[in-house]
């Protein structure tokens, strides 16, 4: 309910049975691992920072979902050092029982187009393991790459990609030669298959111009008939247009110059007037915008009562999770925070309208009704406040196209001139990849 779609991608490549190590990126703290392990049939323990183990009642619950601390200098008060030595030993003997848990190799969680330096315990936890079976074990690591669409911003998208696993035996004697020389390919191996399936935009600019350029891109995933999967499409044209404009910030300076001027004086003028992407392109209404704003209008007025009775019925329970889910410094936190609120608010505040409304009208059937309607009614003001949104949008921009054909006209232009210039850095960047 949190994502308005999960794209599995790799599903295939889950072993039925441990022992596993899955490795896997971090940029949404508690949703990350909850995402990950629906998907895997076997239980999963999960390998966590010690800082929320500070917490007693708090510890215990994590230690009976199998959560193993890992401590940090920042976990630990001043003076004292560090053993992570017992959980390793914690891991090792998870995992020959034929166990699988998870780690977060960037050590923290930042909600970021960031791939952070990979940390090297995922390789020796490998290794220690292997080593005292005698590499008899049969372990692999599996790394699963998170690209979020917004990764605090509920009904957002996320794609979850689970890689082939990466066989430790075949490391075998590379570590018995040279033990940190095996450490550091396998943590190398983990960084590259990490890096390879993620939306990487190192500078606020870079990424900026992603999501300006990805706006841009919108609609042809919505037209072409290839792209049946329209939000797997959208994930991966995100990496694909992140790997091309990190090429161009290094290798073609001058080139990214002129499509980031290009990308940002188109559009400082369609924001200025309030005009989005697919009402430039014609992607979702074409050439009958009047009649698709009457629809969107009579679609207001006939749907308001359901959305009256879902605002009121949900206003309190919603506000609340809100507000509690702002409280964190850490915008990591939110998403998970808001999610775990709301699931424990607004059933029990259904609970509490269904026995009022019964004690008020005193009918078992329309109590029925009335508590069936409730989560019916939740899911339609979502859907109405869509609907109400694109309504405004489409207005705005039939105002100004009847006030000012000549601009709006002048935006339709300077699109199609940037991405004529975005099909030809394509094509140079298709090139360059290939050699």
């Amino acid at each position: 309910m949190f994502y308005r779609s999960i794209v599995v991608e790799g599903k295939e490549n889950i072993p039925k049975n441990g022992p596993l190590i899955i490795a896997a990126n971090h940029p949404n703290t508690f949703m990350d691992p909850l995402l990950i392990a629906a998907f895997v049939r076997q239980r999963v323990g999960f390998l966590a920072n010690g800082g929320i183990f500070k917490n007693k009642m708090l510890a215990a619950l994590l230690n009976y979902l199998h959560v193993i601390p890992i401590f940090r200098k920042k976990d630990i008060n001043p003076g004292e050092v560090a053993n992570n030595q017992k959980y390793f030993n914690k891991t090792v003997k998870y995992l020959n029982g034929k166990g699988t848990f998870m780690i977060f190799p960037e050590g923290s969680s930042f909600y970021e187009f960031k791939l952070r330096e990979i940390k090297t315990g995922t390789a020796r936890i490998a290794f220690q393991f292997q080593e005292e079976n005698e590499f008899n074990k049969g372990l692999k690591i599996m790394t699963v790459a998170l690209n979020y669409s917004d990764a605090i911003k509920f009904r957002s998208k996320v794609m979850i990609t689970f890689n082939e696993p990466i066989e430790i035996d075949e490391y075998k004697d590379l570590y018995e030669e040279d033990s940190e020389k095996a450490v550091r390919a396998v943590t190398r191996k983990i960084e590259e298959e990490l890096s390879e399936q993620l939306v990487i935009a190192d500078t606020p600019e870079k990424e900026a111009l992603l999501r300006r350029i990805q706006k841009i891109y919108a609609d042809y995933w919505l037209e072409d008939k290839r792209f049946k999967a329209k939000d797997k499409a959208e994930m991966e044209i995100r990496i694909a247009l992140s790997k091309a404009i990190a090429y161009f910030a290094d290798y073609l300076p001058n080139e990214y110059s002129e499509i980031e001027q290009k990308v940002d004086a188109y559009f400082d003028k369609a924001e200025s007037v309030r005009v989005t992407q697919n009402l430039i392109s014609g992607a979702y209404v074409g050439s009958n915008a009047t009649s698709v704003l009457i629809q969107y209008f009579l679609a207001l007025i006939l749907g308001f009562p359901f959305f009256l009775l879902g605002y009121i019925t949900h206003v309190l329970p919603v506000a609340i999770s809100q507000y509690i889910s702002k409280v964190p410094k850490d915008i990591e936190y939110r998403a998970p925070l808001l999610m775990g609120v709301a699931t424990f608010l607004i059933p029990l505040f259904y609970f509490l309208e269904i026995y009022w409304f019964d004690k008020v009208f005193e009918n078992t059937l329309n109590t029925i009704i009335f508590g069936i309607s409730l989560p019916i009614c939740g899911a339609f003001v979502w859907l109405y406040r869509t609907f109400f949104i694109r309504f405004k949008k489409l207005k705005t921009f039939l105002k100004i196209q009847r006030k000012d054909p000549d601009y709006v006209e002048h935006l339709k232009t300077e699109r199609e001139s940037i991405l004529q210039t975005l099909k030809e850095a394509q094509n140079l960047y298709s090139l360059q990849a290939e050699k």
